[in-house]
């Protein structure tokens, strides 16, 4: 099949993964509390220990918002040239954003463009002058012979009423001026890869259509997706104006289709939306079965085993699919007296850790629908074709150059067979790797109660990789990991230049390289290495990860599977064992730091808590058993984090000497 991926926009593809910054990171509700004595807050440090999780789910993008300077909840901006100072500061923001990048996700953030707070700069200027500001008309509908709650002695238009948010005039040219330009600054200082605008339904049409001819020139592929809840999404999704919108038709149908057994509900609005004549026929738009405005999906399914027939049918069906914190591990939520705290939670680092096995099916699966979203054109670029109709059962095609995906779902309490419409042939269960055959134009699947299945035919084979091989998500709540040497002690080891007759690992201990084999070569440069050595560190330039690894600090061999391994030492050690292979290895798989992690030995009886420590472009990886930590090379403040976690493993200062 053609490299399909480069020929559609990378929002055409993706799978998101959201997240509510300020309830996450469990931040104060007023940025009046926030101590200004305060160092600068390293929450979104703490966030890019996620990444190796959003990767393991299969995500390639990330919408995180609000991040805007803002006086509570988020949306009610302050200063739109400041991260909120709860989260950390423009720089954290941006290296969050690097590393992100270095993973392959796009980061999307919000725009409050509607509305701003009252602590904005104009709106400031309004209050204290009045008829003799400058500001006058940046707002909408204002009366200086009315007043509000605030007692400002004049009044303003809000959005929906609530005064905390004045809304901006974006009839006014120097309004949208400005706007504009924090767009412009948002790309060049934090470099982002699109816009969630809020309230979109509300915002002036001329505006976006601005911001879409902006949106065409300051970064390749930028995209602009709108909130929109109701209405013809059409007028939002067009050539001139959005790429995508929020679809909350499809999102009410996905669970009360299932809730109510009525299929029915969901298939009329993928016709409506997406059918011949549909509203939005090219259009992408964002699937989402939960968000930072609305009840958690548990809370809302009258029977829990519903969730996994929604969400393959949220990731299946023409859209871009999301998922929002805490929807991987069922979390539940519910909206109370005004509030949204509840869907909102605070989860730490340990909380995901934690979660993460405690849901390990429902992770697992999640991971499935990521992979097949990757590796199946036909579900990002695919035409749709309804195929089976019922209360109770739906099926779908979706195809694409000769790839043929079957979507079937069975809706009901007990098991039911389907037999779906297709081409003659031989089709694959993307999850087991189980064939069908087609014969006589009908493929027939058993589905369990409250059950349902890929079926691909054409332009993929199936690896091997279910769910069940895929890698335990307990340690991907920590930051990507390392692959190096590792020492008795617990330590990295560094080993020796050619012809040295020693090594010292970081914890003192001398080594002795006793033998050498398969000398490096195959280098993919037309350099010319002076030593093997330096042939290593060649060849290491043209890969994801390279660095040492001690053999005997790994409980499995299975490992070396994901492994080049350019050159072999023996070294004897004053440690326990007294003799380290060391393997010179390059890597190239992206969850390679995660596999390593669930291999290393911490095992008192073996030496402790070893570790590993290579790196990945101008990143240094450190791996323990089951925990994965990352810092840029030279970023001191974020070395002295991992620096702080690995003493917490016990590691001494002198043992993390590791090179850069």
């Amino acid at each position: 099949m053609s490299d399909w991926k480069k020929n559609c926009a990378w929002y055409e593809s993706a799978v998101f993964y959201h997240i509510y910054p300020l309830g996450m990171c469990g931040v104060e509700k007023h940025r009046a509390d926030l101590d200004p004595k305060d160092t600068p807050r390293r929450h979104f440090a703490q966030m890019e220990q996620l990444i190796p999780h959003m990767k393991r789910l299969g995500m390639t993008a990330l919408y995180i918002g609000p991040c805007f300077e803002s006086e509570g909840h988020g949306y009610e901006t302050i200063d739109y040239y400041k991260v909120d100072a709860r989260l950390g500061d423009n720089a954290g923001f941006r290296h969050f954003v690097d590393a992100c990048h270095a993973a392959d996700i796009r980061v999307v953030v919000d725009g409050v463009f509607n509305h701003s707070g009252r602590g904005f700069f104009a709106f400031e200027e309004l209050r204290k002058h009045r008829e003799g500001s400058p500001y006058r008309d940046w707002y909408c509908n204002v009366n200086f012979g009315g007043n509000n709650e605030f007692n400002d002695c004049f009044s303003y238009e809000a959005w929906h009423g609530y005064n905390i948010l004045p809304r901006l005039n974006l009839w006014n040219p120097a309004v949208r001026g400005y706007l504009l330009d924090v767009i412009r600054f948002w790309v060049k200082e934090f470099d982002i890869d699109g816009i969630r605008l809020d309230c979109a339904d509300v915002l002036h049409f001329d505006f976006m259509k601005e911001m879409r001819q902006l949106a065409n020139t300051i970064k390749p592929e930028f995209w602009l997706m709108g909130e929109v809840i109701h209405g013809d999404y059409s007028r939002w999704v067009n050539r001139d104006t959005l790429h995508s919108v929020t679809n909350y038709e499809l999102h009410k149908g996905l669970y009360s289709g299932h809730n109510d057994h009525n299929y029915f509900e969901i298939a009329h609005t993928i016709r409506r939306l997406f059918g011949n004549g549909g509203l939005v026929r090219d259009g992408k738009l964002y699937t989402f079965v939960e968000n930072h405005d609305v009840n958690r999906l548990i809370d809302k399914v009258k029977d829990p085993a519903h969730m996994k027939n929604i969400y393959r049918i949220a990731y299946t069906l023409p859209g871009i699919p999301s998922v929002y914190y805490g929807g991987e591990f069922r979390m539940h939520g519910v909206q109370a007296n005004g509030s949204d705290d509840a869907i909102r939670p605070a989860v730490s680092l340990a909380d995901y850790a934690a979660l993460a096995e405690k849901e390990k099916d429902f992770v697992d699966f999640l991971a499935m629908l990521g992979r097949a979203k990757k590796e199946l054109a036909a579900l990002s670029v695919g035409s749709y074709e309804e195929r089976v109709l019922t209360n109770r059962q739906f099926a779908y095609a979706r195809c694409h150059e000769g790839q043929t995906v079957l979507v079937a779902a069975n809706n009901d309490e007990s098991a039911a067979c389907v037999n779906v419409r297709a081409e003659d042939g031989q089709y694959v269960d993307y999850a087991t790797g189980k064939k069908y055959l087609c014969e006589n134009g009908i493929v027939s699947v058993e589905l369990a109660a409250h059950d349902g299945i890929l079926l691909v035919k054409g332009g993929w084979e199936f690896s091997g990789k279910g769910a069940d091989d895929a890698v335990n998500a307990q340690g991907n709540a920590e930051p990507q990991g390392s692959a190096n040497a590792e020492c008795s002690c617990g330590a990295g080891t560094e080993a020796a230049p050619q012809g040295s007759a020693n090594a010292e690992c970081s914890c003192g201990a001398e080594t002795k390289p006793s033998a050498a084999v398969d000398i490096i070569a195959n280098t993919s440069t037309n350099e010319t290495p002076t030593s093997p050595q330096d042939a290593f560190a060649v060849l290491a330039k043209d890969h994801r990860f390279s660095g040492i690894l001690i053999k005997e600090s790994v409980n499995t061999e299975n490992i070396l599977d994901e492994v080049t391994v350019h050159k072999a030492e023996l070294w004897k050690t004053d440690a326990v064992p007294r003799y380290w292979t060391a393997l010179y290895f390059t890597a190239d798989a992206e969850d390679f730091p995660e596999k390593l992690s669930h291999v290393m030995i911490a095992d008192a009886d073996r030496g402790g808590n070893w570790f590993a420590d290579f790196k990945g472009g101008d990143t240094k990886y450190i791996v323990f058993r089951d925990k994965v930590f990352s810092y840029r090379v030279g970023d001191a403040v974020a070395k002295a984090a991992v620096c702080e976690e690995c003493r917490k493993l016990g590691i001494t200062d002198k043992e993390m000497k590791w090179t850069e």
